[in-house]
């Protein structure tokens, strides 16, 4: 994930806010020790210096969390800190909190004059403590916006829906940091199951591995709740699937629900093979790639529907003849590289015009989607079925040889005549891909040129461009 501009102005608002305090002071030094949380977030965008101390031990982190008054530190206080300053100072610790989160604590090293602290100087130094959790407080609010405003900005490019969901997921973990690991589970409301979509630890190949029930499970929970939820210890919590978080070593989870207006899509998980606390800020930001998830998955639904709805033909309900020029190349190219057979039928409905201009467009609509029927229903799902144009359709038969091809149209014609109202007649033509004939642009044209043939010798039948070849040679040396 590229740099944010705004990186630097959020560090040096903390750095002056810290050179300020000092001044206003007059302290020997300035340093911050702060709580996990949000600085844990930005610390993936911001170069903090040493005066800032963003991953501190856990020992730290409990005294942090369990210390929140001003007070001078002692000895023990000092080690636990790991604080070394002279002898000739005391060190001032104040508690920083913004909006209910607990930030960590500044300390202020001065000159020793008494053992405790009057109350005058409470009072000041709390007004210190105040005005320095606001400044630091909205750099860091001003770095998860940032991060935010950037994902949003990499989910708003047109892409599949695949595509869109691993971008979430890895900008998720650039964002968190590569401690962490993240998923998309999708939801079937239909099956109540949720489907892994999306992961930066496991295989695709193994996605199908980890469906799970959406009444069952930490993410299960989120779907019946739609609620987010931050666990320490996964294994201490009875909603979890242990099976899975054995699998993948989760020791803490946070998860957040993917929804668009009111429609649940799925969950986003982030977890860590350690134990740890999500701040609320954690979920906060957590929840916000969930919102944008959900907008960016609609989109791609969307986009996914736009391109499937210009691919399928309106009348027949068939493929278009985009599709199958787009498709037909990959076949042929599949073909060819592993030595498979492959042939296409071009059919054509015999005196269509007179349909359309004696019983009128909306019967002559119905006799091509009988056809369409017709045809869908004789051959395989795998194979392809497109309007070609008019009155014309084309069939593409991946793997099989042209005997067995021609078996398929000659079943193809005769099924024709008996299930359309009123009957109606087929002309086809083969093609089957061999040595002389490399490309698909080539099969077309010999489908074609047997379909035309049929058409002109009688109609209502099938000619194998090959045999048509041979006898137009035949002609062309008579």
């Amino acid at each position: 994930m590229e740099k944010i501009n705004k990186e630097s102005t959020i560090t040096e608002s903390i750095e002056r806010t810290l050179d300020n305090m000092e001044v206003l002071t007059k302290s020997l030094s300035c340093k911050l020790i702060s709580m996990e949380g949000p600085w844990h977030v930005c610390r993936q965008r911001c170069e903090f210096s040493n005066r800032v101390s963003v991953a501190a031990s856990s020992k730290v982190q409990e005294y942090l969390a369990t210390e929140k008054e001003i007070h001078i530190l002692d000895e023990t206080a000092m080690q636990t800190l790991h604080i070394s300053y002279g002898s000739s100072s005391d060190v001032l610790y104040l508690p920083l909190s913004f909006e209910s989160t607990h930030l960590g604590a500044l300390l202020l090293e001065y000159e020793k004059s008494e053992s405790a602290l009057k109350n005058w100087d409470k009072h000041f130094f709390t007004s210190v403590g105040t005005m320095t959790s606001l400044a630091i407080g909205n750099a860091l609010k001003a770095c998860m916006l940032s991060i935010l405003e950037h994902v949003n900005h990499l989910f708003s490019e047109q892409m599949e829906l695949q595509e869109r969901l691993q971008m979430i997921i890895e900008g998720t973990r650039q964002v968190f940091g590569d401690e962490y690991h993240s998923e998309i589970f999708l939801y079937d409301p239909v099956d109540q199951l949720l489907e892994l979509n999306a992961s930066t630890l496991a295989e695709e190949k193994k996605w199908s591995d980890f469906t799970t029930s959406a009444e069952s499970g930490l993410n299960g929970w989120v779907i019946q709740h739609n609620q987010m939820i931050g666990v320490s210890d996964v294994n201490a919590d009875a909603r979890a699937n242990q099976d899975h978080a054995k699998l993948n070593r989760i020791k803490s989870i946070g998860i957040a629900p993917i929804e668009n207006n009111g429609r649940i899509l799925g969950v986003i998980d982030l977890f860590s093979s350690k134990k740890k606390e999500f701040s609320s800020e954690e979920l906060w930001v957590l929840n916000m790639l969930a919102q944008h998830a959900g907008i960016a998955i609609a989109d791609a639904l969307a986009y996914h529907q736009m391109k499937e709805m210009a691919m399928i033909d309106p009348v027949t309900g068939c493929f278009s003849r985009q599709y199958f020029e787009t498709r037909s190349m990959d076949e042929v190219s599949k073909a060819l590289r592993n030595g498979h057979m492959l042939s296409v039928l071009m059919l054509d409905i015999d005196h269509f015009k007179q349909v359309n201009d004696t019983l009128g467009h909306q019967t002559g609509d119905r006799i091509l989607r009988q056809v369409t029927s017709v045809i869908q229903n004789n051959i395989r799902t795998s194979d392809i079925c497109a309007r070609y144009g008019g009155e014309e359709f084309i069939v593409l038969l991946p793997q099989v040889s042209q005997p067995a091809a021609n078996r398929i149209a000659e079943r193809i014609l005769q099924r024709v005549k008996k299930e359309t109202d009123p009957s109606v007649t087929i002309s086809i033509g083969i093609a089957s891909l061999h040595s002389s004939n490399t490309s698909m642009e080539e099969l077309v044209e010999q489908a074609d040129k047997a379909l035309y043939y049929s058409k002109e010798h009688g109609r209502d039948q099938v000619s194998i461009y090959e045999n048509v070849h041979q006898r137009v040679q035949i002609l062309d040396e008579q």
